[in-house]
């Protein structure tokens, strides 16, 4: 009876393991700890990974909506292609794809630990804004990854004390878009491509740095058509795909500007000639406004003086109490003034003539 219980409970175990079975899998395939003994592995789209045996590079799976990896059974369609590249999807190339991974997203491994996951510490600066802000800066992160992008990610690089053509240390910091194109050239050909491909675009832009003068640098980066530093990087395009397996997408600068001691010159020169442009536009503008004070006040006498013409035009006898009155102000006569200014106010006026005289009675 004992016998038949304890039968009965490891049947009744199987039955258990094999119904929750894909949510162990799951939890396995998913977890960073235990990913090295789990023989299935689920992958994001626009990621690969690589499935070694023992320290032996092995075959590439990955996923990216679209596309295929070309691998030696499926290499006659994609001719003119390396092996192990991610490259648009022929309809006509075979298609595999397991059980577990068509219907349940689960990637065939292996059996550890023969075969196992490939995975390395990777160090690279993003450039985004952090959770909860909305200013982008550079983002340092350094994991333990056990996929490589197949998609365009963006990195974060900065070159220092490049010295331009008229002797001016300058920091560049830019951004460069990269795409992985073919795995096993980017993790086995080359010892952490991201390094040696960021060092070969600060050599490239040292080059291109000294070749202008600070003003030029900054004017040829507002140009439109990119012809400046992203020119020069992307002409290490076809290089950097051959040996690293790797796309360059975009290269821009981010920021340049004077370095170390020079910064502090630089700005303090800036600094003058803004104000010196900022009192030689204050000048002139007070001199403008000067100039229109003279102009407004010569055109008030202007027309102060049309109008008194106009009024001595009208009344004579007016024009010379005024000119009397005026030039008894000037010799002091103030009260004589004031007298002939009453005699103005009393009524002198063009249409008016003389009373008559009455008759003379007898």
């Amino acid at each position: 009876m004992f016998l038949i219980q304890v039968f009965l409970g490891f049947f009744l175990m199987l039955i258990l393991a094999a119904i929750t079975s894909p949510l162990w899998l799951f939890w396995l395939a998913n977890s960073p700890r235990l990913a090295h003994i789990s023989p299935f592995t689920t992958i994001r789209d626009g990621e690969a990974k690589v499935v070694m045996r023992g320290d032996s590079f092995r075959r590439v799976i990955g996923r990216k909506e679209g596309c295929d990896i070309v691998t030696p059974e499926n290499k006659e369609h994609y001719p003119g292609t390396k092996v192990w590249s991610v490259v648009q999807r022929n309809p006509d190339a075979p298609k595999r794809e397991l059980v577990f991974q068509k219907h349940l997203g689960l990637y065939w491994v292996g059996i550890p630990p023969f075969q196992k996951l490939y995975h390395y510490n990777f160090g690279w600066v993003t450039y985004k804004a952090p959770e909860g802000e909305t200013d982008p800066r550079p983002v340092k992160r350094n994991e333990e990854l056990f996929h490589v992008f197949v998609k365009d990610a963006l990195y974060w690089g900065t070159l220092k004390e490049a010295e331009t053509f008229d002797k001016l240390p300058v920091n560049v910091e830019f951004l460069i878009t990269l795409r992985v194109v073919n795995v096993y050239d980017a993790l086995f050909e080359v010892h952490r491509y991201l390094d040696a491909i960021l060092d070969l675009v600060r050599q490239q832009g040292r080059q291109y740095v000294g070749t202008k003068t600070y003003e030029q640098l900054i004017q040829d980066e507002g140009d439109s058509n990119n012809r400046g530093f992203s020119q020069g990087v992307r002409n290490l395009s076809a290089r950097v795909l051959e040996e690293y397996g790797v796309q360059i997408v975009r290269a821009d600068i981010l920021s340049i500007d004077p370095a170390g001691s020079a910064a502090e010159e630089y700005r303090q020169a800036s600094t003058a000639a803004y104000l010196a442009e900022a009192k030689k536009v204050a000048t002139v503008t007070a001199a403008e406004g000067e100039a229109r004070a003279i102009e407004l006040v010569g055109n008030a006498r202007e027309q102060a003086l049309n109008a008194q013409i106009r009024a001595y035009e009208r009344s004579p006898q007016a024009a010379q109490a005024t000119l009397n009155a005026e030039a008894a102000r000037e010799m002091g006569i103030e009260h004589v003034a004031r007298a002939v200014t009453a005699g103005i106010r009393a009524g002198f006026t063009p249409s008016e003539e003389p009373p008559a005289q009455p008759p003379a009675t007898s």
